[in-house]
């Protein structure tokens, strides 16, 4: 009987709690207002203990149940209920005995006269809490209060004995959420209510993304701070001292997270950035300029010089990231003007000018920040927002024909999760072919690739056969030996998660096999190397998987570089400019595979025709990659 109990009414008390999530991530002024009041209430608890008098002081958070309740409750109708004998109605009408008979919950919950309310029609989460306030009545219009106009947990002798434990509940979840995470609807948009006979249903396919949050970090004297930090499952914060040792538990958080912004970095000195990267990968080797740009041309010229790489005189491993007028002095940096870190013109078909000045715009290229030559892939990387434009929303548009679009502030950076696209995107047979497989990265990519154009998609180069040949990459000076192979995908060491993590536009060769002990096919033809490899990449890369994160100047984003991609979207120049510092140190380690790639690989599978043809046929299906191995 116990159990029944503690089980009676989980299904809608997970649907009332996840409307209300739904509601809070709609409008984000609601999160600040909530986080507001929770916080003050946590931090006057005696001991820090959560007791019932707290969460009836939550009043808004209450205000916010009731609400969501109103508005989308479980049922159309409520307290179904049989005449003992006939009943007459107020307009004369006779129900006869025995008849089940239900109040209209859905019209009483949207009834002017019934809710004693004008502005009903729209949703307002205070809308309870200052009808409180005003009435000065603390106790009335609660979320557990039953009446005609609040039915969701019925009314009368008979109305539900455990509604007070149900809002309980919900308000520690979601108390515990608002303190440490941002939440947002991957949508944009709150997901619609559908209806099942009476029963009032939600999208099964809506998408919510959780964010957490660092906070009291001052990266500067970071071996004398506090560091908040709450792991998903976990209750309450891990307070500690960062020392070096306490940074593991940083490290952590951003390996679980993958993305984490810790806020106020206003004054964050380059130097110090610098030094967070190196302490989270202590073993890294040297790091410096000189050895930065040869990882990209082996005298430090070619395309990165061309384009402009700038270090911060103070930490000249800090790299500035923007675009435009920097002002008179940037951190040393005299009349800095970027002009080259974006560009309209790398994408086929190009972005006409006066569209991007109309606020029409592209994802740049996605990637994970890699020289894929002579050295490995940083770990972590750190990105500090210092300066962002200022305008209208842009329009971020895949150009591709799918019709697929998003807004966005300007000047942000967006990430997809490569995890996410391993463990839900591949099926188990795709994911048995790449876990044992690996690409071969061509020779200096980024001076072999430096004459293709993106797809408008930002996912992958069009293959126009513009790639530099053999001999003229040998003329730069090619050393065989830094040529990378990476597996596709990569084992975090401490959580064992694993994540398709291949950088397409600089990809060469692809080793296909099922097992360990399989000898390799080899694709060597660019065009289907860029094929099997965009056709499992393009299914995350839809808005629903896609995070811009809320960046504010000031922020401090840090980030899992090795499971992760992330890209930069142009705006219009008259916005103003960005700013931003970027570090990462390449790391101490290479990525590890679910299988290890042997020394060579043993077997040519050259015969593009045959493999394009069935890939060619099951572009854009979860069949290209299982036909490539046949």
């Amino acid at each position: 009987m116990q159990l029944r109990a503690a089980l009676a009414g989980a299904d809608t008390v997970a649907q009332a709690l996840t409307n209300a999530i739904f509601d809070v991530a709609s409008e984000p002024s609601y999160s600040e207002t909530l986080r507001n009041e929770v916080s003050s209430l946590v931090s006057d608890a005696p001991g820090g203990t959560w007791d019932m008098g707290m969460l009836r002081s939550m009043s808004k958070l209450d205000s916010l149940l009731r609400e969501s309740a109103r508005v989308y409750a479980p049922f159309l109708v409520a307290m179904g209920r049989i005449t003992t004998s006939p009943l007459e109605l107020d307009d004369g009408s006779i129900v006869p005995k025995d008849t089940t008979v239900y109040f209209d919950m859905y019209h009483a919950h949207r009834s002017r006269d019934v809710q004693n309310d004008a502005g009903i029609s729209t949703f307002d989460a205070l809308r309870f809490s200052q009808r409180r306030e005003e009435q000065g009545l603390p106790n009335k219009y609660l979320a557990a209060t039953t009446g005609p106009d609040n039915l969701p947990f019925g009314h009368g002798a008979h109305s539900c004995p455990g509604r007070f434990f149900a809002i309980a509940e919900m308000k520690v979840i979601l108390a515990h959420l608002l303190l440490n995470y941002d939440v947002k609807l991957s949508s944009g948009k709150r997901p619609d209510a559908g209806y099942w006979g009476i029963a009032v249903v939600m999208d099964r396919n809506a998408k919510i993304m959780f964010g957490a949050k660092v906070n009291g970090l001052d990266i500067n004297n970071i071996s004398g701070m506090i560091l908040r930090v709450t792991k998903l499952g976990s209750f309450g914060n891990i307070d500690m001292t960062a020392t070096d040792d306490d940074l593991l538990e940083l490290k952590r958080a951003v390996v679980d997270h993958k993305l984490i912004i810790i806020k106020g970095q206003e004054n964050l000195q380059p130097i110090k950035q610098w030094e967070l990267v190196t302490r989270l990968d202590p073993n890294a080797g040297p790091q410096n300029p000189e050895l930065f740009m040869k990882d990209f041309h082996p005298d430090g010229g070619g395309i990165l010089k061309a384009r402009g790489v700038t270090g911060v005189p103070s930490a000249e491993n800090v790299h500035v990231i923007g675009k435009g007028f920097l002002g008179e002095d940037h951190y040393g940096l005299k009349n800095l003007n970027i002009t080259k870190s974006f560009s309209y013109e790398n994408h086929h078909p190009t972005l006409p000018k006066e569209e991007l000045e109309n606020g029409h715009t592209r994802f740049q290229g996605w990637h994970f920040d890699a020289p894929l030559y002579s050295r490995d892939p940083p770990i972590f990387t750190a990105f500090r927002v210092i300066k962002l434009p200022k305008g209208p929303d842009v329009n971020i548009a895949w150009d591709n024909g799918s019709g697929l679009s998003m807004r966005s502030a300007p000047g942000l950076t967006p990430f997809f999760c490569c995890s996410q696209l391993y463990e839900e995107l591949l099926s188990e047979e795709e994911r048995e072919v790449v876990d044992n497989s690996w690409v071969e990265y061509a020779a200096l990519p980024y001076e072999w690739n430096r004459n293709c154009k993106m797809f408008p998609t930002g996912l992958g180069i069009v293959s126009q056969g513009k790639e530099l040949s053999d001999s003229e990459l040998d003329s730069i000076g090619v050393d065989n030996s830094k040529i990378k192979r990476y597996p596709m995908v990569w084992v975090n060491p401490e959580t064992g998660r694993k994540s398709f993590q291949v950088q397409a536009n600089a990809a060469k060769k692809l080793y296909l096999r099922r097992s360990a002990d399989e000898e390799p096919k080899v694709i060597t033809e660019l065009s289907e190397v860029r094929r099997f490899l965009i056709d499992i990449q393009s299914r995350i890369l839809k808005p629903e998987y896609i995070l811009v994160p809320p960046e504010e100047e000031g922020d401090l984003l840090l980030w899992d570089n090795w499971s992760t991609m992330h890209t930069r979207v142009d705006y219009p120049a008259d916005y103003g400019p960005k700013a931003c510092h970027q570090a990462g140190t390449n790391a101490s380690v290479s990525p590890k595979g679910p299988t290890s790639i042997p020394h060579s690989a043993t077997r040519q599978f050259a015969d593009a025709t045959r493999i394009g043809g069935v890939l060619g046929k099951a572009s854009s299906s979860q069949h290209g990659v299982l036909a490539a191995v046949h």
